[in-house]
């Protein structure tokens, strides 16, 4: 699959989290994503910047701010893209959506503990245990997305890589 075709399949099913996504398309659509990711972040920084600082409300004041909401709504995008084309990878594995969902469980009740529980005596072994988890879950699901699909037809569908060919019945 080509960058161009694997980027353009995975923004066309944005919000389809059925079926099987490639090692091409997962790969290639997240290359695409940090490159876009970039130049949105420093607007929605840019526009978050310049506008706490007090404007008085100019045309100026109103472009930037229509540019940092369109920046944000483009991230939204992509980061429900990204979701998308991550849990289609998983399905590529024979492996369940939800493994996904409980790797962002852990990783919010990580972030969660640094900002709310004193990092003294048995929590700070506590907060370092879950860093180590998240840690680990994200070497793990690193090398789930490197390893070859399962072949041929899974629970989740058709193999990706070579898709059925109805021309014997036509």
């Amino acid at each position: 699959m080509s960058f161009s075709g694997a980027v353009r399949k995975s923004l066309y099913e944005w919000i389809t989290f059925r079926g099987r996504s490639s090692r091409a398309e997962f790969w290639y659509f997240h290359l695409c994503f940090v490159i876009a990711s970039i130049p949105l972040i420093g607007i929605v920084a840019f526009a978050v910047y310049y506008l706490s600082g007090g404007t008085d409300g100019g045309t100026f004041s109103m472009i930037v701010q229509g540019a940092g909401i369109v920046a944000m709504l483009l991230m939204l995008f992509l980061v429900i893209a990204s979701v998308s084309v991550t849990i289609r990878r998983l399905h590529d594995r024979n492996l369940s959506g939800w493994w996904y969902a409980a790797f962002v469980a852990i990783s919010a009740v990580q972030s969660l503990t640094v900002d709310f529980i004193p990092s003294t005596g048995f929590f700070g072994y506590f907060e370092l245990g879950l860093a180590g988890l998240v840690l680990g879950g994200y070497l793990i699901g690193l090398i789930l997305m490197v390893l070859p699909s399962t072949n041929g037809t899974n629970r989740f569908g058709p193999d990706p890589r070579k898709p059925i060919d109805l021309s014997v019945f036509a």
